[in-house]
C-alpha cells in the first residue's frame, strides 16, 4: 500500500494554483491503476486527485487511458463526466503520474441503490443506458481491442473481437483457480472454448465503459449527475456493453424476477 504523505497532496494540488492550501484529505476509492483522494482546501471548495501508485508500465499505461479517454469523451457527447482540471505525467511534482478533476456535487448509490424510490431507481436505470447508447454512437473506433495511452493520444490494440473476449475470460478463470470456486475452472474454460464462435458480431466497434453499475456513478436529486471510473474501457461491440450493465444494474441487486422485468423496461 503507497504512503500517501501531506506534503505528496500539498505539492500535487499546487501543481493547479499555488496559492492552494490543503486542508485536509481521504482516500475514498482505488481501482486497477489509481487512488482516488477528495481534498478540502483552505478556501472551503474540494477536488478530487487520481494518483497512479502502481509504477508498472502496465497500470501506468492504463491510468493515462484513463485522463485521455475522459477527455475525448468530453469532447465528443454530453454524457456528464468529471471535468479534468490538471494531468502531469512527468513524475516531477510528486513520484506518481497524477491528474485532478473537479468535485462532483452528490452521491455513489452503491450501498443504498438496492432501498432507494422506485422513481429513482428508474431514473438511474434509464439515464445509465441512455448515455452508454450515446456513448456507442459517438466514440466510434475502427477495430476491436485494449484502449492504449501512445504519445499523447490514445490508439486501439487491435485484436479479433472473439479472440479479445476469450483472453479476458481465461484471465478472469485464473483468478478463481485458488478459491472455493477452483473446481469450476475447467469446465469453464472448456465452455469457453466451444462456444467461442458465439462472440462472432459485426464490424461496428465504439468505447466500451464496460463497468457501468451503481458505484461508478454520482447521482443528484435523483438523477446520474456524472459516470466516472473509465479505466476499464475498451473497444468493442456495443452490445456486450448493454449486456454488461444489465447484470450491474438489475440482475446483481433484485432477485425477483417482477423487479427484474420493471426495471429492463426502464433501460434505452
Amino acid at each position: 500500500m503507497a504512503e500517501i504523505s501531506d506534503q505528496m497532496v500539498q505539492n500535487t494540488v499546487s501543481s493547479l494554483e499555488p496559492s492552494y492550501d490543503v486542508k485536509s484529505f481521504r482516500k475514498y476509492d482505488s481501482g486497477f491503476a489509481r487512488d482516488v483522494l477528495e481534498v478540502k482546501l483552505e478556501s472551503g471548495d474540494s477536488l478530487v486527485v487520481y494518483l497512479c501508485t502502481n509504477t508498472s508500465m502496465e497500470y501506468e499505461r492504463r491510468f493515462m487511458k484513463e485522463e485521455k479517454l475522459v477527455e475525448l469523451v468530453n469532447q465528443k457527447t454530453d454524457i456528464p463526466t468529471q471535468k479534468i482540471l490538471k494531468s502531469d505525467f512527468s513524475k516531477k511534482k510528486v513520484p506518481y503520474l497524477f491528474y485532478i478533476a473537479e468535485k462532483i456535487e452528490g452521491y455513489d448509490p452503491q450501498n443504498r441503490f438496492k432501498y432507494l424510490p422506485k422513481e429513482v431507481k428508474r431514473n438511474i436505470v434509464k439515464e445509465s443506458g441512455e448515455y452508454l447508447g450515446e456513448l456507442h454512437k459517438k466514440v466510434e473506433f475502427k477495430s476491436a481491442g485494449e484502449i492504449i495511452y501512445k504519445d499523447g493520444e490514445i490508439e486501439i490494440e487491435e485484436h479479433e473481437w472473439k479472440e479479445y473476449l476469450k483472453q479476458m475470460t481465461f484471465e478472469r478463470l485464473e483468478e478463481l483457480e485458488n478459491t472455493r470456486f477452483s473446481d469450476m475452472v475447467e469446465d469453464a474454460r472448456q465452455f469457453v472454448d466451444q462456444h467461442i464462435d458465439l462472440a462472432d458480431t459485426n464490424d461496428y466497434f465504439c468505447c466500451i465503459h464496460w463497468d457501468v453499475s451503481p458505484n461508478n456513478l454520482i447521482v443528484k436529486d435523483g438523477h446520474i449527475n456524472a459516470v466516472i471510473d473509465w479505466e476499464k474501457a475498451i473497444a468493442g461491440p456495443p452490445e456486450w456493453d448493454l449486456a454488461n450493465s444489465r447484470v450491474s444494474m438489475i440482475y446483481r441487486w433484485f432477485e425477483t424476477e417482477s423487479i427484474n422485468q420493471e426495471l429492463e423496461s426502464e433501460r434505452a
